[in-house]
């Protein structure tokens, strides 16, 4: 598991629960979900994902 450059989203495909976190660890199930381009850098305020905080 490798730590990756902090992102979020926006995107309105995805749904709320997705929206509400910042992802940080390349193996995440949900972070893998969102399209590179629907990325936004950093934590935009948010909480962190609970799949990135299990991975590590």
């Amino acid at each position: 598991m490798a730590k990756v450059r902090e992102f979020h989203t926006i995107t309105p495909e995805y749904p709320p629960d997705h929206r509400e976190v910042y992802h940080d660890q390349s193996d995440c199930k949900f972070g893998k979900a969102i399209k590179p381009d629907h990325r936004l850098q950093g934590r935009g305020g948010k909480k962190r994902c609970s799949e990135c905080e299990r991975l590590g």
